[in-house]
């Protein structure tokens, strides 16, 4: 009986102090980023987002069907369980200097920035500021550039073909290598005909 009296006290111990290490790192952390940019620059920055005009919303939905881990979660958790980033952190590389930023300074970052705006709204920044090349920054000319077409009239494996030149422009680029893109848009129509079922 009094082994267990004491596990359980250590284990109590052990627990408390886990809880305070946390909310001290927490308290850390939450105001890092201010010494990088400015209040005010920061509330320019998400300003930007969220005037952003809103993507063709067939497209948002095809890419959070395929891509929901990327919408979902603060920086730190998805950076931590999936090892991609979250359309908030890809979204600063439009706006803001991130690059120079210690881990804990983006962290915290990150953690205003989406205490501020949702990852919807980052998303749209995101494709609106993306450079697909041949002069087509954004969604709505890549759609004119590689299909002669806008957003809201370009066809799923259209669709599809941007959603990966987003991946990995250089990679995937339709213009070079077709051929791999090809590849990459059936792996996509694959994987939904299997979320779809």
């Amino acid at each position: 009986m009094k082994f267990i009296f004491k596990l359980l006290k250590l284990l109590g111990i052990l627990i408390s102090t886990f809880l305070i290490l946390l909310f001290g790192t927490f308290i850390y952390l939450k105001p890092q980023w201010k010494g990088k940019i400015s209040a005010k620059e920061m509330n320019v920055f998400t300003e930007q987002i969220l005037v952003t005009p809103k993507a063709d919303s067939s497209f948002v939905l095809l890419y959070q069907k395929l891509f929901p881990e990327n919408l979902k979660g603060d920086f730190l958790t998805t950076k931590l369980l999936t090892g991609s980033s979250n359309m908030c952190s890809r979204a600063t590389f439009f706006c803001t200097n991130t690059i120079s930023m210690t881990i804990p300074e983006k962290i915290s970052f990150f953690q205003e920035l989406e205490s501020r705006v949702a990852q919807e709204d980052c998303l749209n920044c995101y494709l609106e500021r993306y450079d697909f090349l041949n002069q087509a920054i954004g969604l709505e000319k890549a759609s004119e550039v590689y299909f002669q077409k806008n957003t809201k009239d370009l066809n799923l494996e259209e669709q599809l073909t941007i959603i990966v030149m987003l991946k990995n422009l250089s990679y995937y680029n339709p213009k070079r290598r077709p051929e791999i893109v090809e590849k990459e848009v059936l792996k996509l129509k694959s994987m939904l005909a299997k979320l779809t079922n």
